[in-house]
């Protein structure tokens, strides 16, 4: 098992949010994944949007990397909070190395 850190965030959009946290996982999509590469390490982009007012409703798109290599496409997302988005995302994750 591979584990990862990161940040996330808007490019260009409406983000106005009052969150706690956030929980996302994702399924990867990848031609050629090799586990224990730390292969998913890097910057991805896509498209967003959702409310949340204690309970979260919304849509995220699949994002990809800068190379189109790999494409995450989120399967379950929970907030906890209140807010909108509407917004070009990023995602940019590096290896959590112990």
């Amino acid at each position: 098992m591979e584990h990862y850190i990161g940040e996330t965030g808007i490019n260009f959009g409406l983000d106005v949010n009052i969150n706690r946290r956030t929980d996302i996982a994702y399924s990867v999509m990848a031609f050629h994944f090799r586990p224990g590469t730390h292969q998913l390490a890097g910057k991805y982009s896509g498209a967003g949007g959702g409310a949340s007012l204690g309970v979260t409703a919304g849509e995220s798109m699949p994002i990809r990397n800068n190379d189109r290599s790999i494409t995450l496409q989120p399967i379950h997302v929970r907030n906890s909070g209140a807010g909108v988005s509407a917004a070009l995302t990023y995602l940019y994750l590096e290896a959590d190395q112990p």
